[in-house]
């Protein structure tokens, strides 16, 4: 059971539970177990029911509406609201798209280290360059990979031009329903078509 606070036969204050209410009553007196609603108003507390705070979509807000009485328990209610204009509606989608499109990137390479991640432009530009000119000489840090792997520098630039090729298609259909989802955004004239691309807003991405 929880509780709340009665100032001026009114509510007042945050719903709390059984043990809290223990704590702000009278010390050295013995209560029951539960504390029943009559017992608990003698000392300015009512009967409550925390109601679970709703959840919205990405336009909307939730506020504390009060409390409502229903048969001598309060219950707590809440208000949801709709983002005011089109700009504020339009601004808060295009950063949902953004922040999703980047939690795909990180889902691309979170099997890669930080490590391995910053020398991956060095091992393309190299596999690149040995590609062209067959020179092993420009290409001294996969040269030695594949001499410690113990593997021919052939194979190993097709392994490092084949994962790039991989990771940069990906990154282009990212990139892009990245960007299709932005503009389609910004060419919503209401906020009713923008919260209908927002509910949208995880579907067709590559990844």
């Amino acid at each position: 059971m929880h509780y709340v606070k009665i100032e001026n036969g009114q509510p007042a204050g945050p719903i709390i539970n059984q043990h809290q209410l223990r704590q702000q009553l009278p010390a050295g007196i013995s209560f029951p177990v539960v504390i029943p609603g009559e017992l608990a108003a003698e000392y300015g507390f009512a009967p409550a029911m925390d109601m679970a705070k709703p959840t919205v979509g990405l336009l909307e807000s939730v506020q504390d509406a009060g409390f409502k009485l229903v048969d001598s328990t309060y219950y707590q209610t809440w208000s949801i609201a709709m983002v005011g204009s089109l700009e504020a509606a339009q601004a808060i989608a295009i950063e949902a798209i953004e922040a999703l499109a980047k939690s795909k990137r990180d889902a691309v390479v979170s099997n890669y280290s930080p490590a391995e991640m910053a020398s991956w432009g060095i091992k393309r530009w190299e596999a690149v360059t040995y590609q062209d000119t067959q020179d092993p000489s420009r290409s001294p840090n996969l040269a030695m990979e594949a001499q410690v792997r113990d593997i021919p520098l052939v194979e190993l630039v097709a392994k490092v031009l084949s994962k790039a090729a991989a990771l940069s298609k990906l990154e282009a259909r990212i990139a892009g329903t990245c960007g299709r989802k932005q503009d389609a955004v910004r060419g919503c004239t209401s906020v009713a078509e923008v919260k209908a691309l927002c509910d949208e807003i995880e579907v067709g991405w590559p990844v």
